[in-house]
């Protein structure tokens, strides 16, 4: 596991972003992101993990749900297009499946939605929480009801996508 902190409070990390994995991690590196609040920092996690012996690049993130939401998300999902596949952009990014930018995002040829591939009907309208991923192939993605949060977190299992 990793926790990248934003914050300190009472003289201990306090809020930021955590990864947990069962498979090894090469590197990884600990992103900010902007801030024009002066609080509510926030930040990006961009590991490499090994996934059947390829390097898989991860992004980890929390977007900010107020002023930096649009700025954040825009740069996290400009990361995300820049990396060699395999690659996977997660996290609360506090934007529904209708925002244009998500939109944009979406109807890339490149870019998958586990969410949108598992749900025949599509994820709720509501839904803030992502994963998104290019060259890898979704094997089951879903919302999970859980009391550790106020809404549902996502869960996906990726495979290497096939060879065309």
């Amino acid at each position: 596991w990793l926790f990248a902190p934003v914050e300190r409070r009472w003289w201990s990390d306090h809020f930021g972003n955590g990864l947990m994995h069962r498979i090894p991690v090469h590197s990884i590196m600990r992103l900010p992101l902007v801030n024009t609040r002066k609080k509510a920092y926030r930040n990006a996690i961009l590991s490499t993990v090994d996934l059947d012996g390829k390097d898989v690049r991860v992004v980890a993130v929390h977007i900010d749900p107020e002023a930096d939401r649009k700025h954040q998300l825009q740069t996290v999902i400009d990361l995300f297009l820049g990396l060699q596949p395999p690659c996977v952009l997660m996290g609360d990014l506090n934007t529904v499946a209708a925002d244009p930018i998500l939109v944009a995002l979406r109807e890339r040829a490149d870019v998958r939605s586990p969410l949108h591939d598992a749900m025949a009907d599509g994820p709720p309208a509501k839904n803030i929480d992502w994963i998104f991923t290019r060259g890898l192939e979704t094997v089951s993605a879903a919302l999970v009801e859980n009391v550790a949060s106020d809404h549902p977190y996502l869960r996906a299992e990726l495979s290497p996508a096939s060879s065309p």
